[in-house]
Formats: structure tokens, C-alpha cells, sequence
């Protein structure tokens, strides 16, 4: 033990029921079990000191064997005797701290060991190298039941000097009348496989209507959760199963077998997929040929499960503000040219148009006129223009329409000359242009 835990446990007898320690005293109380190997993180004598290099064994922990005292053999095979096995493995097994910030006592409602097996030794696997498989080492010291968990002292530093000091006054076991450790080597332990999983799941929308996952095998995930992400580490060869919740409005993922290569770890993500039609488009937006100062307008139409959202694109940038059904442009320029498209979503997913193209001209109507030839009209074709005249050029002296005109080819013919022709002016205006 450490020291002040004969003083502790002295208090505790005058206010304390019989057999029962506090929190203090048990951050106080060590066992002191020597083995052979040497491990990680500066854990030599075969313990996994936690806090040495930022690693807390106990925490991180998703199996462990918890070992009583030192038995002997008796089933009728070799005995050895002094040498220590395992009383339970349990998998999986997730350790809190007993108090929040004091990173020495650790409890579990994992498990509840046999009377007796206070003071074992708790063991998880690590690596002893790169290249080890993967072994059971101590990590802490079982300290017995409270209640309905079971508490343990995590072995760091303090632990490991203790432990070193009583090797050494028992010269690392032969000399047991010190009251020193005990000599141990771990025979018998179950070496194993593992592999990790690393997932996420989603969209949000889908969890936040019912959808959820749970891992049919593993203790700690018997119940549904809906969080966005998960990592697990699992046992080679043991079945495991990732299991989806219905969410109303979705398609659920495939639940999921868990064979995964040992020593690895694998990074999946897992998607909802809304219930419903993707968008189609019906029609498309057609191309348009137009003059500088004319209105344009492209329109879509689509079909598919609600609500569609419109995001209308010039040139596969997405033009902010454009999101209906109709894309008007006014008084246009040379700058509005380009290729236009519109992207229909909806919660099944988008669907994209065809593009359309909008051709900007400069051109503007001309009149010609000849005595023998007559009013002449040059400008786009498939346009219609008002043709327009007055008998003065004066500004307050209205223009009148003479006649409508569709123009085909350009230049055409308006109408032949008059006879004896009055003084007239004229002009040609295109429809729909200021």
C-alpha cells in the first residue's frame, strides 16, 4: 500500500461501516505483482503505466481479463505452480472515472468479480513492439465491488515505484519473508486479433426523423443512437452486426456483417437515401437570339417528389436570387451571352437541364429609300417592326403607324414608291425593344 493508508483506513472504522473503504483509501491501495516482460511506454516489469507518454490503458481499454491471486493448476494437466491465470475475460468492458479529474480510480458496471479477487491484477491487451501480436498486460489494480460496479487503480508512475520498490526488497521474488512481490510469468492468456471501424452516418435529417444504429454483439451498443459518427475496435472472428434504424421518409443503409481484416482499421461512411422521385425535367429552357435591349425569359418545367427548389446557372455559375421556375432578363447586353442551365432538387436528390444559349446582337433596323426602288428595311430577321411616319420633323408633331412589318429576309422591300409622293419622313421601330 501506499503511504497514509494506514491512517486512512483507521478513520474510515469510526465512521465507515465494517469492510467499507472510501475513494481515498483505495486510490492508496496497491498490490504489487511482478512480471517478466518488458512493454511500452516505459511499463518494464510487464506493466502498462498510464500517463508515461499520454496513454490512460484503462480508458482506452474495449476488452480486458481480470486475474485473482496467484493459483496453481489443478485440472489433472501440468500444473505450475506460482504461475497466474485468468478467473473472467470480459469483452466488451468500458471504464468511467469514479470522480470527474481524478484520473486513479476507474469503476465499471461491466462487471462483478468473485469474492477474493480484490487486489488482482486488471489486464488489457497491448502490444509489446510494433510487431507483437496483441497480449493481455496489467493496467490496474482490481479493487472489488461498490455497489453494483466494480473499481480499479490505475497503475501510473506512483504505482510502478511502489511496485519497483517491493521487487527490490524481495529481490524480484526470491526473498518472500520481506513481504516483497511476487514473480510471475502470464502463461496460459488468449492472445487475439482486433480490428477497428470508423463510420459516420447521415444525412442529419434522416437521424433527426428516427434514423439511428446500434452493433448487435458489443455490450456498449445494444441500444439504438442517433450520433452522426462512431468507432468501435471488435474481436476477429466474432460476429458483429451493423444494424440501421427505419426513419419515416427514408431508406435505411443495409445492416452490415462486421468482417473486417484484422489489424486493420477501416473508415465507411453509411447514408440515409430519402424515399420519393428524383426531379425530371419535362422541359427544358430553349435557346434564344436577342437583341441588345430586348427582355429575355427561359423557363423550366419539372416534376418529381416535393418540394422542388430551382438554382438557375450562367456559364455553371449559380446566379444568386434565381431560384423560380422562370429566369428573366431585362434589357440585356452583350455581357448577359452565355449558356444557361437550372438544377431541380429535391430530398431524393437533383437532376440538371439542358443548356441554353442566349446569342446577344447589335444590330439595329435601317430604312432605305428610292424613288424607283421604293422603302427598303435591313435588320434580324423573324422579328416584327413598326414602320412609322410624319410630314415634318417636328418634335411635337406625333409619329403615326403606317404598317406592321414581319421581317423574313433583310433587306426587303417595305412598300413601292407613291406617286407624286407628299413630304415624308419615316423610321422603323423592333417590337419589344425600348
Amino acid at each position: 500500500v501506499m503511504p497514509g493508508y494506514i491512517e486512512r483506513r483507521q478513520l474510515e472504522r469510526t465512521t465507515n461501516a465494517p469492510g467499507v473503504a472510501s475513494r481515498e483509501s483505495e486510490a492508496l491501495d496497491v498490490a504489487a505483482v511482478w512480471f517478466d516482460e518488458d512493454v511500452l511506454d516505459g511499463g518494464f516489469g510487464g506493466y502498462l503505466v498510464s500517463g508515461a507518454n499520454g496513454t490512460n490503458y484503462v480508458e482506452i481499454a474495449r476488452q480486458a481479463m481480470l486475474t485473482g491471486y496467484p493459483v496453481e493448476r489443478s485440472d489433472g494437466l501440468t500444473n505450475y505452480p506460482g504461475r497466474l491465470y485468468w478467473l473472467e475475460k470480459i469483452s466488451p468492458v468500458g471504464f468511467s472515472p469514479v470522480q470527474p479529474g481524478d484520473l486513479r480510480l476507474y469503476e465499471t458496471a461491466d462487471f462483478l468479480s468473485f469474492p477474493g479477487n480484490s487486489g488482482g491484477p486488471l489486464l488489457v491487451p497491448a502490444r509489446a513492439s510494433a510487431t507483437a501480436p496483441l497480449t493481455y498486460f496489467p493496467a490496474g489494480v482490481y479493487l472489488g465491488t461498490t455497489g453494483t460496479k466494480s473499481r480499479v487503480r490505475l497503475i501510473d508512475t506512483n504505482v510502478l515505484e511502489l511496485i519497483n520498490t517491493a521487487a527490490s526488497a524481495a529481490n524480484l521474488g526470491t526473498n518472500f519473508t520481506g513481504g516483497g512481490a511476487i514473480n510471475l510469468v502470464v502463461v496460459g492468456g488468449s492472445n487475439f486479433a482486433t480490428a477497428g471501424l470508423n463510420f459516420s452516418v447521415g444525412p442529419p435529417e434522416a437521424l433527426a426523423a428516427g434514423g439511428g444504429w446500434r452493433i448487435l454483439g458489443l455490450r456498449d451498443y445494444t441500444n439504438f443512437t442517433s450520433a452522426a459518427t462512431g468507432s468501435v475496435r471488435v474481436v476477429v472472428g466474432v460476429a458483429y452486426t451493423l444494424e440501421f434504424r427505419e426513419a419515416p421518409g427514408w431508406i435505411a443503409p443495409t445492416n452490415l456483417t462486421l468482417n473486417l481484416p484484422a489489424g486493420q482499421t477501416n473508415s465507411v461512411a453509411f447514408v440515409y437515401a430519402p424515399a420519393g422521385m428524383l426531379p425530371l425535367v419535362v422541359t427544358n429552357p430553349a435557346s434564344v437570339n436577342a437583341i441588345a435591349g430586348e427582355t429575355v425569359r427561359f423557363r423550366v418545367a419539372a416534376t418529381g417528389t416535393a418540394p422542388l427548389d430551382y438554382c438557375w446557372q450562367k456559364n455553371s455559375q449559380t446566379l444568386a436570387g434565381a431560384t423560380n421556375t422562370l429566369l428573366t432578363l431585362s434589357n440585356v447586353t452583350i455581357a448577359n451571352a452565355g449558356s444557361y442551365r437550372v438544377v431541380v432538387h429535391n430530398p431524393v436528390g437533383s437532376v440538371t437541364s439542358a443548356p441554353a444559349v442566349l446569342t446577344i446582337t447589335m444590330e439595329r433596323p435601317t430604312l432605305g429609300y428610292g424613288r424607283t426602288n421604293g422603302l427598303w428595311l435591313s435588320g434580324p430577321v423573324g422579328r416584327s417592326y413598326q414602320i412609322q411616319e410624319k410630314g415634318a420633323l417636328d418634335p411635337l408633331l406625333p409619329w403615326t403607324l403606317r404598317q406592321r412589318v414581319l421581317l423574313t429576309n433583310s433587306p426587303a422591300r417595305v412598300f413601292s414608291p407613291p406617286t407624286n409622293p407628299p413630304s415624308l419622313f419615316f423610321r422603323a421601330l423592333l417590337e419589344g425593344v425600348p
